[in-house]
């Protein structure tokens, strides 16, 4: 949408020739009205979208004929949330531009300007040349021709040093134009959105927070719940064998009864670990002692360990390393971590019969490691969050705390590399992580 390039962030209106000076009492005593309105709208809603665009149809005509509402996603492109036109046959015109030509964020005028710029900018009057200037194609044209635009503020949504967005004030009828007053009401009211948006998306993500700890606490307390209960019952049957007038446990039978007690109690050993290792993520990092490694020896090492493990699971382990691999400085133990934790996300989700490959090869000055399996895959909308903290991909039956990707990506960052992963629902998921040569 038009909205930048006449007058531009650095000169004044006035210098422009764009807006007069009307700084009347009864205008400012008004002005003060309004946002005290829109204020009062903003504090009651817990919508922040809706909100905006009430807001925005509250600002007409007082600030333009109609608007527009744009909003900066994470990835710095701009999203329309809205288009307020009191014209109903303007509005749906108005609609193309936001489904037909949505703002793209390297566009040469307009909203992302204003989002680069960081400042208001306005155009008065708006000429066809500038028009065409702004156009994509000849339909673009043609629609921005028939909505009148005459003049136009953008004004961006700023809330603690961040971009979130703008929104723009079109007029219709010539020589309209925006007074300075307007401009500073438009920055006003932009700045009250833009302080309500932070505060609700603050609060949505504490809520977001609040349900993540509830989950992870249901999660760790599952996790711990079933080892625990197997040391409960194993130290109960000693207990009541103890108190028969039979003879003592068997060597065997107390042999077995120590394993059974040991793996119960290695099991929660490492949930506890995983926790405080995330814990330690969180805090600023993972502690590494680097030292050379033969990419190899550390498929070799996990294949031996697991592979035996693995295929009394019905699950075959293979290893696929290819050429000869210069030595890392990396270390070692932290490595393995890292295969432990894929191996065992890729057990969980892979059915009987399936196969799970190691792989190591050479790549672009790192040396890029994998773990592949024939599993249920990953649904492209989860794809994204797999290496959040206490976030995994939910499947019928398969639950956890939602540690060891997030332990993995922390590891391997540590190393100066990267983690990622491919996968398809029902084809299984690849994931691969590259530690650089030094």
């Amino acid at each position: 949408m038009p909205a930048s390039g006449e007058t531009g962030p650095d000169r004044s209106p006035a210098e422009a020739g764009g807006m007069s000076t009307d700084l009347s009492p009864a205008a400012a005593l008004d002005g003060c009205a309004f946002l005290a309105e829109a204020s009062r709208r903003l504090a009651e809603s817990v919508d922040y979208e809706q909100t905006l665009k009430t807001v925005a149809a509250l600002a007409l005509p007082r600030l333009g004929d109609w608007s527009i509402v744009d909003l900066a996603e994470p990835d710095g492109s701009m999203r329309r949330l809205a288009v307020v036109h009191p014209d109903p046959d303007k509005q749906a015109l108005a609609r193309r531009l936001e489904v037909d030509w949505p703002p793209e964020r390297d566009d040469p005028l307009g909203v992302p300007v204003v989002v680069r710029t960081r400042a208001t900018t306005s155009t008065d009057p708006v000429t066809d040349d500038f028009l065409a200037g702004a156009a994509r194609d000849p339909g673009h044209l043609e629609t921005l021709r028939r909505l009148g635009i005459a003049s136009a503020i953008t004004v961006p949504l700023l809330a603690r040093e961040q971009v979130l967005g703008a929104i723009t004030f079109v007029g219709s009828r010539p020589g309209r134009g925006h007074t300075e007053q307007d401009r500073a009401l438009a920055e006003d009211l932009a700045g009250r959105c833009a302080l309500s948006i932070a505060h609700m998306r603050m609060v949505e993500e504490l809520k977001k927070s609040v349900l993540l700890r509830d989950q992870v606490l249901g999660y760790v307390t599952h996790d711990l719940k079933n080892p625990l209960g197997a040391i409960v019952l194993v130290a109960s049957q000693i207990l009541a064998e103890a108190r028969t007038p039979r003879e003592q446990f068997t060597r065997q039978e107390q042999i077995g009864a120590a394993e059974r007690i040991l793996a119960a109690t290695v099991h929660m050993q490492r949930l506890i670990g995983d926790l405080l290792e995330v814990a330690q993520i969180g805090a600023g990092g993972v502690s590494i002692h680097p030292r050379p490694v033969r990419p190899a020896a550390v498929v070799e090492d996990v294949l031996y360990t697991y592979a035996p493990g693995l295929a009394a699971r019905s699950l075959r382990l293979e290893a696929a390393v290819t050429g000869e691999l210069p030595l890392l400085r990396a270390d070692p133990g932290r490595l393995r971590q890292v295969f432990e934790n894929l191996l065992e996300n890729a057990a969980k989700f892979t059915p009987e019969g399936g196969v799970i490959t190691l792989g190591a090869a050479r790549f672009d000055g790192s040396v890029l490691f994998s773990v592949a399996d024939t599993g249920a895959g990953v649904p492209r909308d989860q794809m994204p969050r797999l290496f959040d903290r206490f976030w995994q991909a939910r499947w019928p039956g398969v639950g956890s705390a939602g540690l060891g990707l997030t332990i993995c990506k922390g590891i391997v960052e540590a190393h100066g590399g990267a983690i990622w992963a491919e996968s398809a629902v029902g084809r299984g998921s690849t994931f691969y992580f590259r530690i650089p040569v030094q």
